[in-house]
């Protein structure tokens, strides 16, 4: 899809250093404190089976419900979509139901899930940029990004650059959305990144770059009852000062509701 041939235009903007001393710029309001801002990107990441997309669902749920997520307060209530590429539709709906359990109760039209298997992104970004604006959604989950990335190397620089910047972005501006968060895998698994993630631990070209605000999710993997322990979450916003790092922080799964026990705000 060409967002620039379809109806959306972007206008130049120029400014000099005297317009930001004497008309400042008005601060961009944040979607979840501490996390992420309006227009921001989000990425959650970890290895496959953690959990990353039960945290995805929880997201979704307390954007549309504005209940806090993780404790992290969330500004206002926002219109989602999720987009789901590799489960089947109801396992989704039984994790729906699981979420459900667990927030007020949900006026009709403030979540919604999309999906449609195999996706390939080229044919399918119309349809979902149809839906997008239709619904009025403000927020995009796509999960997994790798599902949805219409790129046979995740490591080509020009083509991630292309998929990042002038899709996502694109469809993100076309769609006028509040923000856009991705769930996405680390690489394979490397010494280095085992007791201490970072955004080179993404897997994918530009990724870090590209993100505003990484979650980076190392999880212990030991079941017990429905119950996973992970053992850090980390958020990441290198030059925005508006976003707090948190580290250090024990984030724990049990029955579909995540918490974290301690946190140290940098």
């Amino acid at each position: 899809m060409d967002f620039a041939g379809s109806g959306f235009t972007h206008k130049p903007l120029l400014r000099y250093y005297e317009d930001s001393v004497e008309s400042p710029l008005p601060t961009v309001p944040p979607v979840i404190e501490g996390l992420l801002r309006e227009r921001g990107r989000l990425v959650i990441a970890g290895e496959p089976g953690v959990g990353k997309s039960l945290l995805a669902l929880q997201l979704c749920w307390s954007l549309a419900t504005g209940v806090p997520f993780i404790g992290l307060p969330v500004a206002e209530r926002l219109r989602t979509l999720y987009v789901q590429t590799e489960l089947e539709p109801d396992l989704v709906e039984e994790r729906w139901k699981l979420q459900a359990t667990m927030f007020p109760e949900l006026e009709r039209g403030w979540l919604a899930h999309y999906q449609d298997i195999p996706w390939v992104w080229s044919e399918q970004v119309e349809s979902l940029a149809d839906v997008l604006l239709k619904g009025e959604f403000e927020v995009l989950v796509l999960d997994p990004f790798s599902a949805v990335c219409d790129i046979d190397d995740e490591n080509d620089n020009a083509k991630m650059n292309h998929m990042l910047y002038q899709q996502l972005d694109g469809l993100k501006r076309f769609c006028n959305l509040k923000a856009l968060v991705v769930v996405h895998h680390f690489r394979k698994p490397q010494p280095q990144f085992q007791s201490s993630p970072t955004l080179a631990s993404l897997r994918g070209a530009g990724l870090g770059q590209w993100t505003d605000a990484a979650m980076l999710v190392l999880g212990s993997r030991e079941h017990n009852d429905a119950t996973l322990l992970f053992d850090k979450v980390r958020a990441y916003a290198p030059l925005d000062p508006l976003m707090v790092t948190m580290d250090d922080a024990t984030l724990k799964y049990s029955y579909s509701t995540w918490q974290i026990d301690s946190v140290n705000l940098a």
